[in-house]
């Protein structure tokens, strides 16, 4: 999401606060681009300075350096935070999900992404809308239009019409959408900028077997290493 006339650096509220501290890579984006297209609305988030903005809606491919262990980064990635504008370039820590979201958020978010993958700008733009409604809203219902069920967080105008359908159809499946086993849902995490999710690969078993036995073969070599003393009288 790109703002439109807005100002960035704005405080955050509480609950896009840390819990707690997580050791994470760091990364610096240095591009942004909007792979398969967005769409474009008027965000409204009741009872917040942020009702009532113009915002691209869509999915962002970042892009940039593994500033930790080197080597250059890619994501696709969705915006989790409204109360900062996305700045390029932009320092981010990878974080697990549980660093913003818990409970029945954290799993929403993470069958959205594991059971969506746009191709077209309205699906991208229908996922994002789908990401605010579940990160935002405060009411019993998902639902991304006005109206009378509208809750919290609603969008109108623009050219996200058809995409808000779109996502009022992706939020009523997420009760049928089973949480994946091979992928799970983080962090691009920045007090300052404008944080992202994006899915990870889960490693498969038997690579962590094959981690933990190389640990294993390491910590056997060096103990044959260690010299032999006798002891005499």
């Amino acid at each position: 999401m790109k703002y439109l006339n807005f100002a960035a650096a704005i405080t955050t509220l509480s609950f896009l606060t840390p819990a707690a501290s997580h050791a994470a890579t760091t990364v610096k984006i240095t591009n942004y681009a909007f792979p398969v297209g967005s769409q474009t609305g008027t965000l409204h988030y009741a009872g917040s300075p942020f009702d009532n903005r113009g915002v691209h809606a869509g999915e962002f491919k970042l892009t940039g350096t593994n500033l930790t262990a080197g080597g250059s980064v890619s994501f696709l990635t969705y915006c989790v935070d409204i109360f900062n504008a996305l700045t390029v370039p932009g320092t981010f820590t990878i974080a697990p999900l549980s660093t913003l979201f818990s409970g029945a958020k954290a799993t929403n978010i993470t069958k959205l992404l594991a059971n969506t993958n746009p191709v077209t700008a309205n699906q991208s733009a229908a996922v994002q809308l789908a990401m605010w409604e579940i990160a935002f809203e405060t009411g019993p219902t998902y639902n991304v239009n006005s109206g009378v069920n509208q809750g919290a967080f609603w969008m109108t105008g623009g050219t996200s019409g058809s995409a808000r359908t779109l996502a009022n159809t992706y939020l009523a499946s997420l009760s049928g959408w089973s949480v994946s086993t091979t992928h799970r849902a983080q962090l691009l995490y920045s007090r300052t900028n404008q944080s992202q999710v994006f899915l990870a690969p889960i490693p498969e078993p038997g690579t962590w077997a094959m981690m933990v036995f190389g640990f294993l073969l390491v910590g056997w070599t060096l103990r044959r290493r260690q010299p032999i003393y006798a002891v005499t009288a």
